[in-house]
């Protein structure tokens, strides 16, 4: 098989040149490509820090990676034991007998194993030993700044959606079951969806965002709001609310795929419903006209 490997957190736009290159070869060589990849997130094992919020659950990277062409998906269950692997036992045990590797993909800066010793040069050497070959892929720059997991999570926590979506070469997206809320929206003439993420994505910073919802293979736009309800209850935990408009099916318990498109304003805290339902009007005018001038 061609194989890469990696965590692949956010499949950005670096990532999709390791997972093309893959699919090439794969398709040159007639052989199966398998994507080796790693749960939960390596960090969240190794390091001692908080745990890691991840720009792409599972879930989401294996609908992406489907969608790429990826025909194989191999997830390693990433432990303390695991992380102690050498590089060599990890590419024999792992690359070479389960996978049969005629050619391994790797990015520019990849290593592998214990203590990250697996580098470009010693898997060169290993490869020509093992009967199979290594191809490097230079890294991918965006606006001068070479692509980074690190990079997308600044600009998201930040408000700069669209150089994250630039990055990513796509649109950042939040996957999830659609839960029933408080029912304020809907007093307010503002019914919205509730999303339930996995507890392990980064959502972007508190505030108002252009969006749009994927249900049962139909696309809608909306504004979606991150955030603690200030007006009314001032949460600890934010939740995502997702007033889509021309729109009243029920909902509840389906899976939604939302992809963000543009940063509107900070969340505030308003003075009464009135002033709050003005400012919602006032969102969504500026959301419609901005969907309308990019479709």
């Amino acid at each position: 098989s061609v194989i890469t490997v990696g965590t692949f957190d956010g499949l950005h736009a670096g990532h999709l040149q390791l997972i093309n290159e893959m699919i090439l070869q794969s398709k040159k060589l007639g052989i199966p490509n398998v994507l080796v990849t790693f749960y939960p997130h390596p960090r969240d094992v190794v390091s001692d820090d908080n745990k890691v919020k991840v720009l792409s659950t599972l879930e989401e990277k294996l609908i992406i990676l489907e969608t790429l062409g990826v025909e194989n998906v191999f997830v390693i269950n990433f432990t303390k034991e695991f992380s102690q692997i050498p590089y060599d036992i990890f590419l024999k045990e792992y690359i070479i007998k389960k996978l049969n590797v005629k050619s391994l993909i790797i990015g520019h800066d990849h290593r592998f194993g214990k203590n990250r010793e697996g580098n470009e040069t010693k898997l060169k050497e290993f490869a020509i030993t093992n009967g199979f070959e290594i191809v490097s892929v230079s890294s991918q720059s965006i606006e001068g700044q070479v692509v980074s997991s690190t990079k997308i999570r600044h600009c998201l926590l930040n408000c700069d959606i669209e150089l994250a979506n630039k990055y990513l070469q796509k649109r950042y997206y939040i996957a999830g079951i659609v839960v029933k809320g408080s029912q304020r929206g809907r007093v307010l003439g503002f019914p919205t969806a509730n999303i339930r993420p996995a507890d392990e994505k980064l959502l972007p910073k508190t505030g108002v965002y252009a969006v749009s919802c994927k249900i049962e293979n139909k696309t809608y736009y909306g504004m979606m709001n991150i955030g603690n309800r200030p007006t009314f209850d001032l949460l600890i935990e934010p939740v995502i609310e997702i007033n889509l408009f021309k729109f009243n099916l029920n909902i509840y318990d389906k899976f939604a795929w939302v992809e963000i498109y543009k940063f509107i304003r900070d969340e505030k805290k308003f003075n009464s419903k009135e002033e709050l339902i003005e400012q919602l009007h006032s969102d969504r005018i500026e959301i419609e006209k901005y969907i309308s001038l990019i479709n």
